[in-house]
């Protein structure tokens, strides 16, 4: 209804103004409209004609509006976020906003998307189609989605925020699917019920994000129902998901029971961070490289350190980090971490005698100056003898560590018979 105006006259009584019943008739009217539609930022709504804005096939919400369905009610149409938001009574209280049709039932481009307190439903349909034109925000918090076939797809948000988020997937074929180039993704007390063989509650596809966090995201199968054959995330290998510099961490979830709770993702991709997320493996930095066999080092300077190198290295564990079969040990993390080194070699003069010789550790080819002089182990020892060399350094990027020996006596060779060199974070 348009606003009642009441007729006031020309001028002051001159009887040609609305009369008393008539000015009360308009002033009732208003009243009436504006308690049922809410306080001017609110709307209350208890059926699908309640929207103030809607055509044949849409509803639209206003910006500076807050839409609160106050009881249980189905929808014909798409709801069109244009500025408005839909805030809930909270959805213990059992209110549920149903779309029965087979499309979409929340859609938005170029606007920012938020819901809150609120159950929804579309058992025959697609929740979500959002499309960022700029920097917007898909915010759901402290909402179920009771039913959905899809819950839909997420393309180029600045953001998107997921709190206390409980899907139940019993009916449901694909997740939340992600597209483009998106900001960063925040999802805290997130809990999927009931998910079917093969459903994936987040699908990465090959969208690229700034970063990713997943704190309390619940899909295992002893309390929630879900089937050990769904999946909880999918996407790319080799941390394709996440712009250099990145990272997508997985915090304190549960992922109990499922057979492969990611798909092409593993704990040890540079870019993820996996903690206290069972059954997966915590992510890690360690690495280690140890000999095969004895292995002489050629010395031409007295006290020149040289590389125990050759081609008889093995490595057993590299977790961000690469080795060589030349005992080389590579960071390819993108963060700096301080790392804890060890090297053990057991050591001889080869020919005999008591030369001293030093073992140390280098990174990037230094070994001597700064921090690592007093990392040098020594030994005068006529047999071969275990020499250790430890130390704390941060390492960057690409920086190289290697096992080194020197002769301090002379330019006989070393033999290097056992050796192994260790690295891991602190």
């Amino acid at each position: 209804m348009a606003q009642q105006l009441i007729g006031l006259g020309t001028t002051a009584n001159d009887r040609t103004g609305d009369d008393w019943r008539s000015g009360g008739t308009k002033i009732n009217a208003n009243f009436t409209e504006l308690y049922a539609n809410g306080n001017g930022t609110t709307i209350y709504l208890s059926a699908e004609a309640d929207f103030p804005n809607q055509d044949a096939s849409f509803i639209y919400l206003d910006a500076g509006f807050n839409y609160t369905p106050i009881t249980s009610f189905s929808c014909t149409k798409t709801i069109v976020f244009q500025g408005g938001r839909i805030v809930g009574i909270g959805k213990r209280l059992g209110v549920t906003l149903t779309y029965s049709g087979t499309g979409t039932q929340f859609s938005a481009v170029g606007f920012n998307l938020q819901i809150s307190d609120l159950a929804y439903s579309a058992p025959s349909g697609t929740h979500f189609a959002f499309t960022s034109t700029g920097v917007h925000f898909i915010t759901l918090e402290a909402v179920t989605s009771a039913a959905c076939v899809n819950h839909g797809t997420i393309t180029q948000a600045a953001g998107i925020n997921l709190f206390q988020y409980t899907a139940i997937a019993s009916a449901a074929t694909t997740g939340f699917v992600f597209a483009g180039t998106s900001g960063i993704i925040t999802v805290d007390t997130f809990a999927t019920v009931g998910a079917p063989s093969g459903y994936k509650t987040f699908d990465f596809g090959t969208s690229v994000f700034s970063g990713v966090k997943f704190t309390q995201f619940f899909q295992d199968t002893t309390r929630f129902s879900n089937n050990a054959g769904s999946i909880a995330i999918s996407g790319l290998a080799n941390s394709g998901n996440v712009a250099s510099g990145g990272l997508i961490t997985v915090d304190t979830c549960n992922f109990v029971g499922l057979t492969a709770p990611f798909t092409n993702i593993t704990s040890s991709d540079v870019r993820w961070d996996v903690m206290n997320s069972p059954p997966l493996v915590n992510s890690s930095k360690e690495a280690d490289v140890y000999l095969t066999a004895s292995q002489t080092v050629t010395i031409t300077v007295t006290s020149q350190f040289e590389a125990v190198a050759g081609a008889l290295w093995v490595s057993e564990v590299a977790e961000r980090f690469t080795t060589s079969t030349a005992g080389a040990i590579t960071f390819s993390g993108e963060r700096d971490i301080k790392a804890h080194i060890t090297l053990i070699a057991t050591v001889e003069k080869s020919g005999g005698g008591a030369d001293e010789i030093d073992l140390a550790i280098s990174i990037n080819d230094v070994v001597t100056g700064g921090g690592f002089t007093k990392t040098i182990g020594s030994t005068q020892n006529a047999n071969p003898t275990t020499v250790i060399s430890q130390r704390l350094a941060t390492i960057s990027a690409g920086d190289v560590i290697k096992a080194e020996v020197a002769n301090d006596t002379g330019t006989a060779n070393i033999i290097v018979s056992r050796a192994n060199l260790t690295v891991f974070e602190v």
